[in-house]
């Protein structure tokens, strides 16, 4: 990610802006100095005394040339206002000073009239000059894209300082000093287009909004020690949107949010690239999509973000001190939640959703008895890698529930979960749901791994300290102790090397398809490949990319089958079930005797139909009068050992009916 810093050069005499025919324009002269002001002021010798005078006396394509001093006098309002204007430029003309804002002022203040300093109209452009004391705003523009202001200083001016206009390697600091009215809109500039500005110490109080802009776009700009009511730095307008591109945002406050967009549907607020870092305010950013944007060392009590959407973004370094999670409820894709802290009721990240992103070296702080979660509490997370993450009880406590060092109340799919501590429960996850997640080598001092989960596909193992799990549901995982519910297993998960925490799994490992395909909507992996390959989903967040067998692995291993794919069809026990078939209905590969078959129905006024079984398989049921159009009569009937029965309350109507029963 780039990110530029203003970097700031005056020029003097310059070139004209362009847009204005250089070699038609007729010069016009001002100096407060001059002795013999003559219309039309073509001279130095005839310059006139003030710079409406001459901009009287132009017309479209001149230019107005001014040197060094202080302006305050003449002026008028523009044709419809009853504003007066120490400069009105009513026509396409450039204003230009010989050298510099630092000898060329505009200064409202010293007018005997209450007035603003500028008025510019359509193609027009002023450059070089210092604009301040404006009692109504610094300078007005009548557009934005047609008109110029470039490498001037808008200082001390009623917010906003500057209004719709496109702006140039301009300072733009501590306007809305003097103030008298309430709902100030955009202390440094509203509505306006900034290029390698500087946008420093303004204000917009009274429940003002946009201590540095108000609406518009910024490139390339910084944004410091700013505040307002709403939006210390940046806030939208409802019709306006905010675009920021590669712009630093540092020091600013807000009673609430430092870049804010009150109505987000209507006017997107829009972060490219930027920097955030040391502000202050109860939310950091509010309702605002960032791309490629760091958030860091927030200083205010509550959120960092809220209600974003943040893709490819770090949030990092972020200081404990925020009150019930740093970010909430926000969209994350692709991003960084490294190294934050918080205190309180909720994780770093909560209810938030969260994809493809890494959670990782997080603290959370807790001082009540509910709650928890290092990295996450009452979020989604997909294909997310949480590792390092703790909740600790804060200084000072010791009676506080410290649940879940990587997760609390919260829902994972295809998540890496590890290394992560809870002081209390859940060293990985706490109360959550966990579906093909790898939870390994976190800590707590009950279930070490996850407590109070419902997990599916997953793998529980070398967590250290407690048992690996405890309370909750597991089904089709890879755990210690065994789970008592279907498809659980003990065998070790086979990792490619959990020194090193490649959590990866072997060629031999008995996870591959060892789960049950279950409708999560994910497609991938943990690191982007296709989520089935042999058409039943491993355990655990990584899926083996080339099985050679479509069995189970550890349903071949525990028969003596071979995993080369040799043995997928083979009857070994000839009952006439091949051996993926005899996997998929839960029987035995090397006992005739155990296979999935009919017993004959009984048949009254209803239909009870019977079936050797696998406990907790669960199985279907069709009816068919013609052995080519079945229709489904019951589905998820759950298995007994030995026989299972299920009576067709619903046989009615004479003639011969075929039933069959599959496995789901």
């Amino acid at each position: 990610m780039k990110i530029y810093v203003p970097f700031f050069v005056f020029i003097t005499l310059g070139i004209l802006i362009s847009g204005f025919n250089a070699s038609a324009s007729v010069t016009h002269y001002v100096s407060t100095n001059s002795f013999n002001p003559v219309a039309p002021y073509m001279t130095w010798d005839t310059a006139a005394t003030n710079i409406q005078d001459a901009v009287d006396v132009s017309v479209d394509g001149d230019v107005v040339l001014v040197t060094n001093g202080v302006y305050f006098t003449g002026g008028r309002a523009a044709a419809g206002s009853t504003t007066t204007n120490i400069v009105c430029v009513d026509r396409a003309v450039s204003v230009q000073s010989v050298n510099g804002p630092y000898v060329t002022t505009i200064n409202s203040g010293l007018s005997p009239l209450l007035s603003r300093c500028v008025y510019l109209t359509n193609n027009t452009a002023l450059i070089g000059f210092t604009v301040t004391r404006g009692l109504y705003g610094g300078i007005l523009c009548a557009d934005v894209d047609s008109i110029t202001i470039s490498n001037c200083i808008i200082s001390g001016n009623v917010p906003p300082g500057i209004s719709r206009g496109t702006l140039y390697n301009c300072i733009l600091t501590n306007n809305g000093n003097a103030r008298f009215g309430f709902n100030e809109l955009g202390g440094g500039a509203s509505m306006s287009k900034l290029f390698d500005c500087l946008i420093v110490n303004n204000v917009a109080t009274n429940g003002g909004r946009g201590g540095g802009i108000y609406g518009g776009t910024a490139t390339r700009c910084l944004f410091a020690g700013n505040a307002a009511s709403f939006g210390g730095a940046v806030s939208a307008d409802q019709n306006f949107p905010v675009v920021l591109n590669d712009c630093v945002i540092s020091n600013n406050m807000s009673g609430f949010a430092v870049v804010e967009n009150p109505s987000f549907n209507a006017a997107p607020c829009v972060l490219n690239g930027c920097v955030l870092t040391a502000n202050f305010g109860v939310n950091e950013v509010y309702s605002a999509i960032l791309n490629n944007c760091v958030v860091s060392n927030h200083l205010g009590s509550g959120t960092a973000v809220r209600g974003g959407i943040l893709s490819h973004c770090a949030v990092t370094g972020n200081p404990r001190g925020a009150v019930s999670g740093l970010v909430q409820p926000s969209v994350l894709n692709n991003c960084q939640v490294i190294g934050n802290s918080c205190t309180n009721l909720e994780a770093v990240a909560s209810f938030c959703v969260l994809t493809n992103c890494v959670i990782a070296g997080n603290v959370a702080w807790s001082t009540v008895t509910t709650g928890g979660g290092g990295a996450a509490s009452r979020a989604t997370l997909y294909n997310c890698i949480i590792v390092s993450n703790s909740v600790l009880p804060a200084p000072g406590t010791f009676a506080a529930s410290c649940r879940g060092g990587g997760v609390h109340s919260s829902t994972l799919y295809n998540c890496l979960v590890a290394y992560n501590f809870a002081a209390t429960n859940g060293g990985g996850a706490c109360n959550s749901t966990l579906v093909n997640c790898t939870v390994v080598a976190n800590s707590a001092p009950d279930g070490s791994g996850v407590y109070g989960s419902i997990l599916t596909n997953c793998i529980v193992y070398d967590n250290v300290g407690s048992e690996n799990w405890s309370g909750g549901t597991n089904v089709y995982c890879c755990a210690v102790p065994l789970p008592a519910g279907a498809g659980n297993f003990t065998n070790a998960p086979g990792f490619m090397n959990l020194a090193t925490g490649n959590f990866h799994l072997q060629s031999n490992s008995p996870c591959i398809n060892a789960g049950i395909n279950v409708a999560t909507g994910i497609t991938n992996d943990l690191d982007g490949y296709s989520r089935i390959v042999a058409r039943t989903i491993d355990v655990g967040a990584y899926e083996y990319p080339s099985p050679d067998s479509a069995l189970s692995y550890r349903w071949a291993q525990q028969f003596g089958l071979l995993t080369d794919g040799s043995m997928d069809n083979v009857d070994t026990d000839h009952d006439g079930m091949n051996n993926w078939q005899e996997w998929k209905c839960g029987t035995s590969p090397t006992d005739a005797s155990s296979l999935l078959v009919l017993q004959n129905p009984v048949v009254g006024t209803n239909v009870v139909i019977t079936w050797q079984s696998v406990l907790a398989n669960l199985y279907y049921i069709q009816r068919s009068a013609d052995m080519v159009n079945f229709e489904a009569i019951a589905t998820n009937i759950v298995g007994r050992a030995g026989f299972t029965s299920y009576t067709n309350n619903i046989a009615s109507g004479s003639g011969s009916y075929f039933y069959r029963v599959g496995v789901q």
